[in-house]
């Protein structure tokens, strides 16, 4: 074969590290979330490997325990999500959704005939009002620490 046609070997990247994009409720998007409640907010980062991570991947902490269904898959409060930008009209997994207080994670569900966002807890009242929240992207993990990852 001629050497013209034979290409450099470029190492695949295997390793990704990403800073936290925010905080996220999971709770109803009442009150504004805020920053200052996590210290780890600025200092914090996100180690993934190749297969955790996801194209246009951000990493949020949730507050609050809508979320959190007593299940080992539950996000509960403190947890750090992973979030597929890319993938916003998911209706089987939790979501991101921007309201004008902040972020929040719900799912995307049908609720006595009417679309509603849900919560895993079954304390938590489902929101019907949807008019100021925007979808933002899929929750698809949740960072356990460096190069761990639970997927959802």
């Amino acid at each position: 074969m001629p050497a013209s046609l034979i290409l450099p070997r470029t190492p695949l990247r295997t390793n990704y590290t990403i800073q936290l994009s925010g905080v996220v409720q999971a709770s109803i998007p009442f009150g504004p979330a805020d920053d200052d409640d996590f210290d780890l907010m600025h200092s914090i980062e996100i180690m993934l490997r190749g297969g955790q991570y996801q194209p246009h991947a951000r990493a949020f902490q949730v507050t609050g325990n809508s979320m959190d269904d007593g299940t080992r898959r539950a996000i509960k409060h403190g947890d750090i999500v992973l979030v597929n930008s890319r993938d916003e009209f998911n209706s089987v997994q939790p979501c991101l959704f921007e309201t004008p207080n902040g972020y929040i994670i719900k799912i995307r569900d049908v609720v006595n005939g009417s679309p509603a966002l849900v919560s895993k807890n079954p304390t938590v009242e489902p929101i019907f009002d949807m008019t100021d929240i925007r979808p933002c992207g899929r929750v698809y993990g949740v960072y356990m620490g460096p190069y761990r990852v639970r997927m959802l």
